[in-house]
């Protein structure tokens, strides 16, 4: 379900509509207000709109990895190696 909801953000956004994701928890509410069964839950909403036309996004910048989690990289053992799993496992 996270990756059609990913496709579907993807979507909207080259059709050049605005999103926003919004995960509340818990999400029962919406359920109970959209009187669904217990067998369907809600996991996300998303709501959709035209952006405004002075509408900016902010440059955010990564942090560096050491700024992370940098406990974690000093007990490390570098390098790291990966073994694959063989296929079908």
């Amino acid at each position: 379900m996270g990756i059609a909801a990913g496709f579907l953000l993807a979507a909207l956004h080259m059709s050049g509509l605005a999103t926003l994701t919004h995960t509340p928890s818990p999400m029962g509410f919406l359920s109970a207000i959209l009187n669904r069964p217990k067998n369907e839950r809600p996991f996300v909403l998303i709501p959709v709109g035209l952006p405004s036309p002075d509408a900016t996004v902010p440059a955010i910048a990564k942090k560096a990895v050491s700024e992370v989690n940098g406990d974690c990289l000093e007990k490390a053992s570098w390098p790291v190696t990966l073994r694959l799993l063989p296929p079908n496992r």
